[in-house]
């Protein structure tokens, strides 16, 4: 602004100006002051979303009817060293005995020893097989001949077989090295089996021994001071004990082989085979016999007192393949179960076994009960939630009338409105319960004056454990959660949403078509035997979309029930084929492949294998599972409904059955026309507080939503008016100053002429 202040008139313009413009200023700063407050009621409301959305999670674990916190079960085990056990929501509760009879192991198996991992080994083949699983073929040639370059070819194989060259503690100076093969997976299936077809052992390889037991040869000390050549019977075979050991030697009597007597002590590690040898004068180059089987000749030369020698014997299998083994119960009518691994899954239902350590004289109990703490935290996590939430809404509608103090939401009756609505769903009894408790207080939650929660928790507790008259643990869960009751055991209430009503009479279910599993059958019938070789053992199947690997069936002869349990396991066993699983039964003369999943996602194809033909197999079976299909009928009207495998779900768009599903597991045969059941749906109080936060938080139509973009348009109208009060502002004050300055002007031309008059009046009167 160009400042004219006082030029000629000695006014101070600019002040005169400000002033009559302060009309505009005055209505500006009202708008700035109205921003603001929009502005802090907008982020009052953000701040209580953030406090809704707090709620709405905590009412996820007590809403839901699937993965409730209700049916939160725990397990505690009376000796946790041995056996640990985790609880689902499907488990019983009750006290179970067991005992750990003996654990699952790998299969380990060890060569004899050998002075270095980069000993040379003979040269050929080895075949290895891990269980039933497909044989695999290591070739020994000039660029492997090793102990390390044999453990590297049976790594890079892949065959389930992990091969480490390990050091057994013996001095370097003998054999200390070993080639350990260890089944990646436990269990009495994965035995690892070797077929050694490398060459015997020539002067400068030895072949590797894997299984039986073996002899290596005799080592002197480095101090060894006789001249005679200590030989042992080394090789496979010739060990008749059962551990690896190591038998040592010492020269009691000295002398010369072939001419003198000689008493030469000698002991196992343990020193359970312990005694004395004589060396005879005629035993020159004559095996004497020690100890389990182990014998040892000495060539003509001198034994000095005090030498001392050793010979490894060598036991190659480390670790027997087993499973582990359980007995639930005591006595002669316990009942023993196998795992291959040291868990148990199936034993207890919904409990998860993982046995540690064995001991078939000590009972160890489980005992499986409800996780009451789990679901008094829950609830406790509620309370404090609605608690803060309610906190928070008051501090915003906040009035103090000494003070002046006052919230930003006072005189907002959309916050007051929130939080009453809030607490009515808290209070409002559960409508349409058949039996049980319809209201919090019943089980020690109380709304008190001030409009908080208030929790007992011993009262909630004792009504979880069922000590609580009138009330059950099945009655907590109603009183919280969307909950269903079924009259046809074959259709179960599976969970609803907060979009799923609440059933003044029960819903009607009129199943159409059952959901089916894919199941094929073999063409052709066999009789008698089969016999699987190498001409027809290999098969190939797909399972839910998922190709199986082209599966080798174990050499043998089978009958046709034992053919389906090895072939059931092969695929089960596939991991291309899992988590999707089969049952392989026989029906008649013909093997049945079924798939254990339902629904049209459900499928068995046979692909391929030279076994077809000899497991009755065409090749051109296949099969399609289907899915459940249905609608739910309420009030005369027909409500839609899609089935994925046994699963019936109301369309998302449902008057009163939106999102409700049903686990159906009707047969074909008992799917009746017309209705096939009822459904009497509930909506506990959690689940109703979650359809009032879900309205609420809606990120497309809720309210506060709305209340959001309300302040952003009046916000927005704000900014807007604040500019053209500015815009008119700005204009007047052009217009001022150019009438100042006009006025300036006007003045300076004024004096101007006045000054121009006198100078003529004063030549006038002169002259």
């Amino acid at each position: 602004m160009v400042a004219i202040d006082g030029l000629v008139s000695g006014l101070d313009t600019t002040t005169i100006i400000d002033a009559l413009l302060q009309s505009y200023q005055v209505k500006i700063d009202l708008l700035v002051r109205q921003k603001q407050e929009a502005l802090d009621q907008q982020e009052a409301f953000k701040s209580i979303e953030a406090n809704l959305l707090t709620l709405q999670g905590a009412l996820v674990p007590l809403a839901s009817s699937i993965k409730s916190v209700f049916d939160q079960k725990t397990a505690t085990v009376s000796d946790e060293d041995a056996l640990t056990a985790a609880a689902s929501r499907t488990a019983t509760p009750g006290t179970y005995t067991l005992t750990i009879l003996q654990l699952a192991q790998a299969h380990q198996i060890a060569t004899q020893g050998f002075s270095s991992p980069t000993a040379k080994i003979t040269q050929g083949t080895l075949t290895i097989q891990v269980g039933n699983g497909a044989a695999t073929t290591i070739t020994i040639d000039s660029t492997n001949d090793t102990l390390q370059g044999l453990a590297d070819a049976i790594n890079s194989a892949g065959i389930g077989v992990t091969a480490t060259v390990i050091h057994d503690g013996s001095p370097e100076y003998s054999a200390p090295y070993r080639l350990l093969l260890t089944a990646d997976e436990p269990g009495a299936a994965n035995q690892i089996k070797i077929t050694n077809a490398l060459a015997a052992d020539t002067g400068t390889a030895i072949k590797p021994v894997f299984s039986g037991t073996y002899i290596g040869d005799a080592v002197t000390d480095p101090g060894f001071a006789g001249t005679s050549t200590v030989t042992s019977n080394r090789g496979a075979g010739n060990y008749t004990g059962n551990d690896n050991d190591t038998y040592t030697f010492t020269v009691q009597t000295g002398g010369t082989v072939g001419t003198d007597t000689i008493v030469i002590s000698y002991s196992d590690g343990s020193g359970t085979n312990s005694g004395t040898l004589t060396v005879n004068p005629s035993d020159v180059d004559t095996f004497l016999n020690v100890a389990e089987g182990v014998q040892v000749k000495f060539s003509a030369g001198t034994l000095v007192a005090g030498d001392t020698f050793t010979i490894d014997v060598y036991v190659t299998e480390l670790q027997q393949a087993q499973n582990a083994r359980i007995a639930l119960g005591s006595g002669a009518g316990a009942l023993v179960a196998e795992s291959s691994t040291n868990t148990f899954d199936q034993l207890i239902p919904g409990v998860t076994l993982d046995v540690q350590k064995a001991d078939p004289a000590k009972p160890i109990t489980v005992t499986v009960s409800r996780d009451v703490d789990a679901a008094v935290d829950a609830v406790q996590a509620f309370v404090d939630a609605f608690n803060e939430t309610m906190d928070f809404i008051d501090e915003q509608l906040y009035y103090d009338p000494e003070t002046g103090e006052e919230g930003p939401l006072l005189g907002e009756f959309s916050a007051v409105q929130i939080q009453e609505a809030i607490r009515t769903a808290v209070v409002q009894p559960v409508q349409g319960l058949l039996t049980g408790v319809r209201t919090l207080s019943a089980v020690g939650l109380r709304l008190e004056d001030n409009g908080k929660l208030s929790l007992d928790a011993g009262k909630l507790r004792d009504a979880l454990l069922g000590q609580l008259d009138n009330v059950t643990p099945e009655d907590v869960k109603r009183l919280f959660a969307i909950y269903g009751e079924s009259s046809n055991p074959g259709i179960r209430f599976v969970t609803g949403s907060i979009y799923t009503k609440a059933s003044s009479t029960p819903y009607q279910v009129d199943i159409i078509q059952a959901a089916e599993r894919a199941s094929i059958t073999a063409t052709n019938a066999v009789t008698g035997t089969i016999t699987i070789n190498a001409t027809n053992n290999t098969f190939q199947i797909r399972v839910d979309k998922r190709d199986s690997a082209v599966l080798t069936i174990p050499d043998g002869t089978y009958t046709l029930e034992q053919i389906a349990l090895v072939l059931e396991d092969l695929i089960n066993s596939d991991e291309n084929i899992s988590p999707a699983s089969v049952e392989v039964t026989v029906s008649g003369n013909q093997l049945v492949i079924t798939s254990t999943s339902y629904g049209y996602e459900s499928e068995v194809t046979v692909l391929g294998g030279t076994a077809l033909a000899s497991l009755g197999f065409s090749g051109s079976e296949t099969d399609r599972g289907r899915d459940v299909a249905g609608s739910f009928i309420v009030n005369g009207q027909t409500e839609p409904a899609v089935g994925r495998g046994q699963i019936l779900t109301g369309l998302g768009d449902n008057e009163y059955t939106a999102d409700l599903q049903l686990r159906v597991t009707l047969t074909p045969s008992q799917v009746q026309p017309g209705i096939d059941g009822t459904i009497h749906v509930t909506s506990g109080i959690a689940n109703e507080l979650a359809k009032v936060l879900g309205e609420l938080l809606d990120p497309v139509d809720g309210r506060l939503k709305r209340l959001n973009q309300r302040f952003t348009d009046e916000i927005d109208a704000i900014d807007d008016a604040i500019r053209r009060q500015e815009e008119r502002r700005d204009l007047e004050r052009d217009a001022l100053v150019r009438k100042f300055a006009l006025l300036e002007t006007t003045l300076s031309d004024l004096q101007n002429l006045t000054a121009m008059l006198a100078a003529q009046l004063q030549a006038v009167s002169l002259g």
